[in-house]
């Protein structure tokens, strides 16, 4: 018998996978600022959280630049260690399934 693929990830995983990456994940939209050895890599420039991919799981972290555009990603740690949080955002839907698209930077302020 074929088993058959889960359509979401249960609340106690997504509550493992968390532990095992520092015990907190950077809710989507959130606001981060490079320092350190990032500012080469991404520049001095706000970046946002964007929403995760269930196939890449919860420490594939995506970037969106103030285009709205996805372009890069990093592990949780590396986030926590090499960028300043901004501002934390209180998004509740990790994976973005019913929300919209994210909007360019200067009009979300």
């Amino acid at each position: 018998m074929k088993r058959r693929r889960r359509l979401f990830t249960p609340f106690r995983w997504q509550v493992m996978e968390a532990n095992a990456y520092g015990g907190s994940v950077i809710t989507p939209r959130s606001v981060v600022r490079p320092k350190g050895l990032a500012i080469k890599e991404y520049g001095s420039d706000n970046i946002r959280i964007g929403y995760y991919r269930r196939v890449d799981g919860l420490n594939c972290v995506w970037f969106v630049n103030s285009q709205g555009e996805y372009f890069g990603t990093a592990d949780q740690r590396y986030v926590r260690e090499n960028f300043d949080l901004v501002e934390q955002s209180n998004e509740t839907d990790i994976y973005g399934l019913d929300r919209p698209v994210l909007e360019p930077l200067e009009s979300v302020s």
